[in-house]
Order: structure tokens, then sequence, then C-alpha cells
């Protein structure tokens, strides 16, 4: 990646949120430009619009115990997914029919063998979460901010 391109995500996706909605964002630029850009997502009240942030925030947050990976624990989906511009791609999925409880995280980057880990509430084996995937996130080098959807 040239020293210029900033990583920016292109498209974030999730299949069965709160076991029903199905989405598929494209939030890339048909321009090849490297200018700052807006997306602005627009729903009823209800639909996973907070939520969707929110996973794509604590997916992607590569810090250790502040919660983030049980988060996903905690969120009925089937599967979600970040794609950067660059083509690296962070995914947690779970076994085929199933939206709640282990997952399995993955970060893959260009033609590299992808780096994974089970999340799993029921064990206590997190060495390749905390010494392998949590590593290639901080790699990603990405600016992560999420703004509270708390009006109070």
């Amino acid at each position: 990646m040239g020293s210029n391109l900033l990583r920016r995500i292109s498209n974030i996706s999730v299949s069965s949120l709160f076991g029903m909605y199905n989405y598929n964002l494209d939030v890339s630029s048909k321009e090849n430009s490297d200018d700052e850009k807006i997306v602005i997502l627009y729903g009823d009240n209800g639909c996973g619009k907070s939520t969707l942030l929110k996973l794509a925030f604590h997916m992607l947050a590569p810090d250790k115990s502040e919660g983030h990976k049980t988060f996903l624990l905690q969120t009925e989906f089937q599967s979600l997914s970040v794609e950067f511009n660059d083509g690296s791609i962070v995914q947690a999925e779970r076994e085929k029919g199933v939206t709640t409880g282990k997952y399995t995280l993955s970060v893959k980057r260009g033609r590299k063998k992808p780096i994974e880990a089970i999340v799993d509430p029921h064990s206590d084996n997190d060495e390749d979460l905390h010494e392998l995937v949590e590593p290639a996130l901080d790699e990603l080098d990405y600016a992560l901010y999420l703004l509270s959807d708390d009006r109070a």
C-alpha cells in the first residue's frame, strides 16, 4: 500500500442481524480520490443502524480486555464483514444457521493466508486471539472512532 493511500472502509455486510436483517453497504467511492468521505445511514428505528456500526467498531478494535469481542458474542448475527479499499477483510462468522455464541474472527490481507481465532465464551484458550488476530488488527493501521448514540 502506498504511503499516501489512506485505508478506508469500502464495504460492510452483515447477515441475520437480530436473526432477520441482511445488509450489504457498499461505501466505496466510485472516484479515485483521497478526499475524506462521509456516509450517512438512515432507516427506521430498530432496524440495526447503530448496532451495525457498533459491531464493526468492536470487531475492528485491537484492544485486549476492553470487552470488544464480548460485544460480538452478545449480539445476534450470523456473519459480519468489513472490507477496506486496499482489499483487506476482517470477518466474524458463526457456523451456518447459528446467530449467537462463539464465532471465528479472521483478518485477511492480500494474498496472505487469513489469520484467525475462535472466540468462545466457554473456552479459556484465547491465545490465537491475543497473539495472532489482535496484532493483525493493529497492523491494519486505521483510525477507529465510535461516536456514541447515547443522546443523554
